[in-house]
């Protein structure tokens, strides 16, 4: 009779083991997200000029990509009347732990502008953020797209 009492009490402790790694697990587990949530998202604003553009080539749009430590970011725009204005959000958060807490430091290190018909590149234009960019996250200058001086789709057939 004693042995299954202390059967009994044993069962039970593991049982309270068990039920505290779930919890802990669940916890962290509802964390994680929270974590992720306390870094702000920024957005960077691409303004310029496309100079060159034939008149046949009225569907062209601007892409804009952001390549950050945690992945890439895009937008694409339209041209309207040779001019482009492209803002594209990205997100600070870069890496969570429990003893550190919460690291927004991702930032763009490159950002690659480029001008589009049809799927097809027709002008590119690559930046190095820190360089390019002011601390409100706008480009330092208009960017001007020379579209004349780069083969378009017809031209290369």
């Amino acid at each position: 009779m004693f042995r299954l009492s202390r059967y009994s009490s044993e069962k039970e402790k593991e049982v309270k083991g068990f039920r505290r790694l779930l919890l802990t697990g669940l916890v962290m587990l509802l964390l994680g997200p929270a974590a992720r949530a306390q870094c702000v998202t920024r957005a960077v604003a691409v303004e310029g000029d496309v100079v060159g553009l034939p008149p046949d080539l009225k569907d062209a749009e601007v892409v804009v990509v952001l390549h950050t430590p945690s992945g890439d970011y895009s937008q694409t725009g339209t041209i309207i009347n040779g001019k482009f204005s492209v803002n594209v959000d990205f997100s600070t958060f870069k890496s969570w732990s429990p003893i550190r807490g919460h690291r927004c430091t991702n930032l763009p290190s490159n950002v690659d502008i480029t001008v589009k018909h049809k799927g097809e590149p027709i002008a590119q234009e690559s930046l190095r953020f820190n360089e390019s960019f002011e601390v409100s996250y706008r480009l330092m200058r208009k960017l001007k797209m020379n579209v004349s001086q780069q083969k378009t789709p017809e031209s290369r057939q």
